[in-house]
């Protein structure tokens, strides 16, 4: 599996590329990457998905969309989408999402620096720079993701260029 955020969303089941509809599935995924291996709550999630204006009635609505996006990510993604209190979890190892592969390379790469282990440190926070493929959560149409989440993964993104030219 693979699961990309750092640019347009992107979900490989390891022979093909899913298509996420646009709209309140592809934010609902994205903040569930966000967060992937820990529960995100149910609360949290309606209001990244309406972006903090929830209809009434909005947790119930949100079961339907989790119950539609683990149809659309099929049978070997969809089953990873757990229910978990307090909400859901999507289950995804370091090595599958790639803003968790991003922050661990990183924390290789400064560990390598203070080492000073030069060439090792460039190559890990270069190949962490690598994972980037255009602005993060790109296509995903939430505002309060992009307000909340984005500065951050930007800084990251800055904080590890500038730590590659270290050396």
């Amino acid at each position: 599996m693979r699961f990309a955020i750092l640019g347009p969303l992107l979900v490989h089941d390891g022979e093909t590329a899913v298509d996420v509809p646009r709209g309140r599935q592809r934010v609902l995924l994205a903040a569930l990457l966000m967060h992937a291996g820990e529960p995100v709550a149910a609360d949290a999630l309606v209001e990244a998905v309406w972006d903090e204006d929830p209809p009434a009635g909005a947790v119930i609505t949100l079961r339907s969309h989790v119950s539609r996006l683990r149809r659309v990510l099929g049978p070997r993604a969809g089953p990873r989408l757990v229910t978990r209190h307090p909400g859901y979890l999507l289950q995804a190892g370091t090595d599958e999402v790639d803003v968790l592969r991003f922050r661990g390379l990183c924390q290789s790469g400064v560990t390598a620096l203070r080492e000073a282990a030069w060439t090792r440190a460039h190559g890990l926070l270069g190949e962490a720079l690598g994972l980037w493929r255009g602005a993060a959560l790109a296509d995903v149409p939430s505002e309060l993701l992009q307000r909340d989440e984005v500065p951050g993964l930007r800084s990251e993104e800055h904080t590890s260029e500038l730590q590659s030219h270290h050396d």
